[in-house]
């Protein structure tokens, strides 16, 4: 079975924007990135998904999609969605045990 290059895509840079998200939040170096990590992920991972699909304009045999970048910036916005929940869950719970 393949798999459509655009889930790859999305969830790669869900992955990343994960990472980032996490990264960025429980840094104390730079507030501003500690107050808005989430949007700031999703700008980091599409800017990076974004300078990637113009690079592959330069290697032969590959080619910038705009469905390529749009599943990047995709695949950020649902990661960055899906661990704001997941933190908020789990804040949740351990609160209520206090």
């Amino acid at each position: 079975m393949n798999v459509s290059d655009k889930i790859e895509h999305f969830g790669a840079y869900g992955l990343l924007s994960v990472f980032l998200y996490l990264d960025l939040f429980f840094q104390n170096r730079f507030e501003v990135l500690k107050k808005f990590p989430a949007a700031f992920a999703i700008i980091f991972a599409s800017l990076y998904g974004l300078i990637d699909e113009l690079h592959q304009l330069l290697v032969p045999g590959r080619s910038c999609e705009f469905l390529d970048w749009f599943a990047e910036f995709s695949g950020a916005l649902i990661g960055v969605l899906i661990i704001k929940w997941l933190l908020k869950k789990i804040y949740d719970l351990t609160n209520q045990k206090n």
